[in-house]
């Protein structure tokens, strides 16, 4: 899993990417989560109306990494690692598939990609999904999802 995330942010990387400004999206999401409405809700409606920025402003918020580590993920074609942050994130299955599915406009997600996310996604503990995202340790995880495939 963790070349999953390498791969997909040097994929996202291969391209310059525009400078996005993520300060308004980042005071939006901190006020959610300083009166406790920062939650599966919130983001869900993020993901909905493609709030783009704040989706990306509000699993960094709620998985405690930086907004750089979830900026790549979400520009990915591969959505492993933003699985794995949402995971990371405690989010639920149904808005996740909603990030994923709404991340951005002209990328889709073929139905049988989006089944094997959500094996994926139900199959990683919450634990592991926080470690890799924060601290990059795929390794044991890679070994073990390619073992139960």
């Amino acid at each position: 899993m963790r070349a999953a995330i390498d791969a997909s942010a040097a994929r996202a990387s291969a391209t310059p990417p525009a400078t996005i400004d993520y300060a308004e999206a980042r005071a939006t999401v901190l006020a959610l989560n300083r009166t406790g409405q920062l939650n599966d809700s919130s983001v869900n409606r993020f993901a909905i109306r493609r709030e783009v920025r704040n989706v990306v402003a509000a699993l960094a918020q709620l998985a405690t990494v930086p907004i750089e580590t979830i900026a790549p993920l979400i520009e990915a074609a591969d959505i492993s690692g933003l699985v794995i942050a949402c995971r990371a994130s405690r989010l639920n299955w149904n808005t996740t598939a909603a990030i994923v599915s709404y991340r951005k406009a002209g990328l889709t997600v073929a139905p049988d990609e989006l089944q094997r996310a959500r094996d994926m996604f139900e199959g990683l503990a919450l634990s592991n999904a926080q470690r890799t995202i924060r601290f990059g340790s795929l390794s044991e995880l890679t070994a073990k999802r390619s073992q139960a495939v």
